[in-house]
């Protein structure tokens, strides 16, 4: 299992539109994976693992000094998942989905009239490794 945290406690201090404002990161965020693999019996070399990113809130740029226009992009919890099997000693296939449920989200806000990005939407995976 593998387990990440972070936390920043960062503000701007000298900028008239975000003063006090955590743009652009999210106050938290984190991820979380885990993986499980048969070693005998009838999934023997099969590998299941799964694991969910996070990030909290966050918020955009305001262009007046009212924050009447501030983008602010929810939290969000992107799950990922993989199967894998091992063929042979030496070679595995295995597939990989990230963002399972297809989930939108921003990766990146701006402000209102721009640069506000989604991040990516599902993507499955095939791969073929092989030792030799």
């Amino acid at each position: 299992m593998a387990l990440g945290h972070a936390y920043i406690d960062a503000e701007y201090t000298s900028d008239d539109y975000v003063q006090g404002a955590e743009v652009g990161t999210p106050r938290r965020s984190g991820n979380i994976w885990t993986s499980y693999k048969f070693q005998s019996g009838r999934f023997e070399g099969l590998a299941l693992g799964g694991g969910v990113k996070f990030s909290g809130p966050f918020k955009g740029y305001a262009t007046d000094n009212r924050d009447t226009n501030r983008v602010k992009a929810p939290g969000y919890a992107i799950v990922n998942a993989r199967v894998a099997y091992d063929i042979s000693d030496n070679t595995t296939a295995s597939v990989n989905i990230d963002n399972l449920f297809d989930k939108a989200y921003y990766t990146e806000v701006d402000h209102v009239g721009g640069g506000n990005y989604y991040g990516e939407t599902r993507r499955i995976s095939f791969n073929l490794n092989s030792r030799f």
